[in-house]
């Protein structure tokens, strides 16, 4: 699981899973197709208010999920406008296929959210490989086109890529590229629920880390590309907080620990009318005192998602304490390409 902010709440809603797009990749297509009803909204937003009061009234942030998002905007901005009614200076979130904007949501998404990412995957032979329509059509032409218009009004608006072994050749070709269209925070994540990934992946993919430094060290404006910084900034993890500050609501309401367990029985925690089992929230938070066996001894233990989230490792190997081979090369990768950018970084004259 994910960690969070320390004093923050911190919720995430989905309110549909339904998309427009047909992504290749999508972990979301093996779930049904519903969206929240307003009685669940009402009764999320009570949930959320509930704990906002009865928590010293700490930040709250939520990040409006799904599916496509944009799909149930109607609700979503319901939802907004009722807990902005109860709760003052609440954080938005929203990850985006960018392809549902009109005017009308271009103001409102840059009136009420403090974080908003387009999800692009860089120029538009890459994007259209796996960022497809229901038809099989290509969305870069759609997505470019609405960034810009985002970007105009929202200005530090960020690119989420997602990187798979099919793409993984043309990173450092298309951070370069979403960098020339005007993002300057770029968010490239490797699939890690993807299997399909080999050593030669995982070489080709530090290269391509490497050469993405080699570029930042001649633009300074540069100011963030994810692949890079995740563990220059990376700091010890933190016990599990899903259930305490940490919450995933899936459409009909019920509770998560986080993003990552939605939709998977044996991970549910409570529901919005209910409230939180914190039995549950006990056992999966016990979870991290079991040593994995395996990773004992690596000098990134207290470091890597596979040791901080059991629930990964769960959905991806089937058992809480076996890690997954792809999240643990991701993880090489990034300690690797860490350790080169200080290395390039100390040297006036680069590597």
């Amino acid at each position: 699981m994910f960690g969070s902010e320390g004093g923050k709440l911190n919720y995430t809603i989905f309110f549909t899973n339904q998309c427009n797009m047909d992504c290749s990749y999508c972990y979301e297509n093996n779930k049904k197709t519903q969206s929240i009803s307003h009685d669940t909204i009402d009764n999320t937003i009570n949930f959320i208010v509930k704990q906002y009061f009865d928590d010293s009234k700490k930040d709250v942030s939520v990040v409006t999920h799904g599916g496509e998002p944009l799909v149930a905007f109607e609700k979503i901005r319901y939802f907004i406008e009722r807990l902005n009614s109860k709760i003052k200076n609440v954080k938005y979130i929203i990850t985006t296929n960018a392809t549902l904007f009109n005017d009308e949501i271009i103001d409102f998404l840059v009136e009420n959210y403090s974080e908003i990412s387009i999800s692009i995957d860089g120029t538009k032979k890459v994007h259209d490989a796996n960022r497809i329509f229901a038809n099989g059509q290509g969305t870069y032409d759609i997505v470019v086109q609405n960034a810009k218009k985002l970007l105009y009004n929202h200005s530090d608006v960020k690119a989420r890529m997602t990187i798979n072994p099919r793409t993984v050749s043309y990173v450092f070709e298309s951070v370069k590229h979403l960098l020339e269209l005007g993002f300057t925070t770029i968010v490239p994540v490797p699939d890690a629920f993807c299997n399909d990934w080999t050593q030669e992946d995982m070489t080709i993919l530090y290269e391509q880390g490497k050469s993405i430094i080699d570029y930042i060290k001649e633009y300074p404006n540069i100011t963030n590309v994810g692949l890079i910084n995740d563990s220059l900034a990376k700091k010890a993890n933190a016990p599990c907080n899903g259930g305490s500050t940490t919450f995933s609501v899936d459409t009909d309401g019920t509770i998560y620990p986080c993003i990552v367990a939605v939709g998977t029985a044996r991970f549910k925690i409570g529901n919005v009318v209910t409230d939180i089992d914190m039995n549950k929230v006990k056992e999966i938070s016990e979870w991290d005192n079991i040593k994995i066996q395996s990773c004992i001894g690596c000098s990134r233990y207290d470091y890597c998602n596979t040791t901080r989230c059991r629930i990964i490792n769960n959905i991806m190997c089937g058992e809480l304490h076996t890690p997954s081979p792809s999240v643990c090369n991701i993880e090489n990768v990034k300690v690797r390409l860490s350790e080169y950018y200080m290395t390039v970084f100390s040297s006036p004259y680069g590597s």
